[in-house]
Parts: structure tokens; C-alpha cells; sequence
């Protein structure tokens, strides 16, 4: 870590800039570094930095002042060595956030990629993409590719929890939902409150009755646009359970006997994957005349659940063929 004295950053200063990962280039990892600048610590660099200070100030030196820099004196100070113990990735997060505002180093979603990809229609950056059109008459248009007025889904981590009352005195909410792309803001009447109350709460300090843990969820609803900001009307708000389980990506198998397998066939079959984009895995079997099996994974990814795709791949392989998803 650089140099630094008491008059130049207090503890609340440094510590913030360790959770933000100011100090990560040096090669320590920031739950060791925390406990360097510890109050805990009786041999914190805080204290040790502030103690010397106020030495040098009043003209004191001490040996270490005076031949710190003199090779083999024995007043050099021992600087530990990194031992690569770092907090749990989620409390590394958690408080990055809570220093920057942001995620930084990582994203916690980012293990549940694929997961999350199943639970909704589009990622919430998607709202803002649109394209200009001209209609018959010649009029130019903006056209959005999330609709409004028709029922839509996201899905992604509460960030905030804003609860409210209608003037009928019935509790509602107004929710922050973000993904790796964005933030929209959720608008929970009373009718859907009650049925995800317990949802968006996540899991609650038996002791502080504060909520813990991020809560992962997806939410669906209408989309309004106005100079609110963009707004989800929900509907309905389904809690997620994102794990390894969850998040494992399928295979689209397509078997194929040797003779079937053409140049042309492959193009087609190409041509019908690239339509359909996702996350999924493409395996391509081919079993020879003798009963042999060669597989190989193509390199392309697919949304295995669409329908339309498995019945143009199923059309394609014909009935010496066969499709499977696993």
C-alpha cells in the first residue's frame, strides 16, 4: 500500500477505499488489508502512522526514523507478506456497493447468467433500444423493442424496497430492480403486495428484523413510459432460486445416421441454429453403419426451450433422425 500519514486520510477514508478496491494493484486482498488498518489491531498502520506524526512533530526521531533506510541496520520495518485470504465473494460486493454505489469488480447475477435468461423476455438495457420506421404515408416512427401494453417479463436483484400507502390506507411498494445491464423501477399495488410482501422482504435478521442476503427475482407486468421514467406495472413478482442446479445450461442433441450427414444438410442446419440464439450447447451425434458414435459439439449456443427451433431442426433431420434436449 502507498505511503501515507494521519494528515492526509483518516480510518473511515482508508477503509473505504480498500472496500472500493483502491489498494487491490498492491497484491493484498482487501479483507488483509482491512485488518492492517483495524482498530482492533494493536499494531494497525493507522495508529502506528498517527503515533509518528505526532513524534516527528515535536521533534522526536526514533531508531527506526533515523536508519530505516540504512540496509541490514535492523530498524527496517517488516512489511507482512499477502496470504491471499480474501471476504467471501458476496460480502466483497456488498461493500463495494456500499462505497461506490456500484458494482465494480464483479456483479452478483453474473454466475446466473443463464439462469436469469430463462425467466425473462428481455434484459432491462433492452427498454431503451429502439429503431426509427416509416410507415405507408411516409411518416417516420420510433418503434421499441420492449413493448408497451403487453405483458412483458424481467428479472433480476432487488436493490431497494420503498414501501408506501394508497390513499385508501392499503400498503403497496415501489421497487428497484436491477440486472448486469440496468435498473427499471417496479410499481407493486396492494392486490400483488400482498401475495410477494413476504418475497421482497428476503430473509430477515431474527435479531435486527433487518433483511439480509440479496433477493433474486422475476417480475412481470406492463411497461409505461412517461417522464416518471420507465415503469413495470406488475402483475405478478416470483421469487428465484438461483443455484449451480438452476444456472446449468442444456444440450440440443441432434442424432444423425452417417448416410444422412450431407453438405447441404449441414448448411441448413446452421442456417435454422443461427436463427435462434441463446445459451444452450449443440451436440451433433452421427452413428456409423458398424454402430459407432461420433460426437462433437458445434460451436454455437441456442435457446434449446423454443418450440419453432426444435421443430425445424426435427423437420430437417427427417425421420432417420432424431432431436433431443437434455
Amino acid at each position: 500500500m502507498t505511503a501515507w500519514t494521519g494528515s492526509q486520510a483518516n480510518r473511515r477514508v482508508v477503509e473505504a477505499l480498500i472496500k472500493s478496491g483502491a489498494f487491490d494493484y498492491s497484491g493484498f486482498t482487501r479483507m488483509q488489508m482491512m485488518h492492517f488498518v483495524d482498530k482492533n489491531n494493536p499494531e494497525n498502520i493507522v495508529d502506528a502512522a498517527a503515533r509518528r506524526q505526532k513524534e516527528r512533530a515535536s521533534g522526536q526521531f526514533s531508531m527506526f526514523d533515523m536508519f530505516s533506510d540504512v540496509e541490514d541496520s535492523g530498524f527496517q520495518e517488516s512489511v507482512p507478506v499477502p496470504d491471499g485470504i480474501e471476504w467471501d465473494r458476496r460480502i466483497k460486493l456488498a461493500q463495494e456497493h456500499d462505497v461506490l454505489g456500484i458494482y465494480v469488480s464483479d456483479h452478483p447475477l453474473r454466475p446466473y447468467e443463464y439462469a436469469l435468461s430463462k425467466e425473462r423476455d428481455y434484459s432491462i438495457a433492452d427498454i431503451a433500444v429502439s429503431e426509427e420506421y416509416t410507415d405507408p404515408t411516409g411518416g417516420v416512427h420510433e418503434r421499441f423493442k420492449v413493448p408497451e401494453g403487453t405483458p412483458v417479463r424481467f428479472a433480476g436483484m432487488v436493490t431497494s424496497v420503498q414501501k408506501k400507502t394508497t390513499k385508501k390506507g392499503d400498503p403497496m411498494a415501489v421497487v428497484t430492480l436491477e440486472d448486469m445491464e440496468g435498473e427499471i423501477t417496479l410499481v407493486v399495488f396492494p392486490k400483488v403486495y400482498r401475495q410477494c410482501a413476504a418475497t421482497l422482504a428476503g430473509e430477515v435478521d431474527s435479531e435486527t428484523g433487518e433483511s439480509s442476503g440479496d433477493i433474486f427475482i422475476s417480475a412481470k407486468g406492463r411497461l409505461e413510459r412517461s417522464d416518471r421514467g420507465d415503469q413495470l406495472m406488475c402483475t405478478e413478482i416470483v421469487k428465484l432460486d438461483l443455484n449451480e442446479k438452476s444456472n446449468r445450461p442444456k444440450v440440443l442433441e441432434i442424432n444423425l445416421p452417417a448416410n444422412q450427414l450431407s453438405r447441404t444438410r449441414m448448411d441448413a442446419l446452421v442456417g435454422v441454429l443461427s436463427r435462434y440464439v441463446g445459451l444452450d450447447h449443440v451436440e451433433l451425434r452421427v452413428e456409423s453403419a458398424g454402430g459407432d458414435t461420433m460426437r462433437m459439439e458445434l460451436p454455437t449456443r441456442v435457446d434449446a426451450r423454443n418450440m419453432v427451433l426444435l421443430a425445424e431442426v426435427t423437420d430437417l433431420v427427417g425421420r432417420a433422425g432424431q432431436v433431443v434436449v437434455a
